[in-house]
């Protein structure tokens, strides 16, 4: 939900910013570089909430409850252990949500010209171009993860995290 709704507040912004009607479909650049702010602020505002769950389904630092989770991060980092892998979550999470809604824009209108303009259709899209996306942005996504979910120092940063994972696993591994 918040996804949309910033970037609804971001699109009405750009929107106003560029002098162009509300229902206009916006140009390729401005619709990622809005779904692209839109999926900044989201990963900033969900990431400590993120990191917390991330830890608690992993298992693996033994914690058992999201407090015990809570005071352990902020031990070992301070209010930065809340954003542990959120770098890598800003290079995926807002990429995900920017190519999502640019394909959404760009399969939407000739969606609604073959099978009209329908809730429907537009739940059709959006789960279209949300797949897309993923499929792209996912190895940023499960390099996120696995920081977020680590033991200390078991990855040094993303590259390691992709090079120990194509190794284990071949490209698979990636996926």
């Amino acid at each position: 939900g918040l996804q949309f709704g910033f970037y609804e507040l971001f699109k009405r912004q750009w929107q106003l910013y560029c002098n162009t009607s509300p229902a206009e479909v916006l140009p390729e650049v401005s619709a990622m570089l809005v779904g692209l702010a839109s999926g900044c602020a989201t990963q900033c505002c969900t990431s400590p909430l993120k990191v917390i769950a991330m830890r608690l389904a992993a298992g693996v630092t033994g914690e058992t409850t999201a407090l015990e989770v809570a005071r352990n991060l902020w031990r070992e980092g301070g209010v930065w252990g809340f954003f542990r892998g959120n770098l890598s979550g800003l290079a995926s999470q807002p990429l995900v949500i920017a190519l999502s809604f640019f394909f959404f824009e760009r399969l939407r209108i000739p969606a609604e010209s073959i099978l009209g303009t329908s809730a429907l259709v537009v739940v059709l899209v959006g789960g279209v171009s949300n797949c897309i996306s993923i499929v792209i942005a996912y190895p940023l996504r499960m390099a996120k993860d696995k920081l977020q979910a680590q033991k200390e120092g078991q990855y040094s940063g993303l590259l390691d995290v992709w090079t120990q994972s194509y190794r284990s696993r071949g490209l698979s591994g990636l996926y």
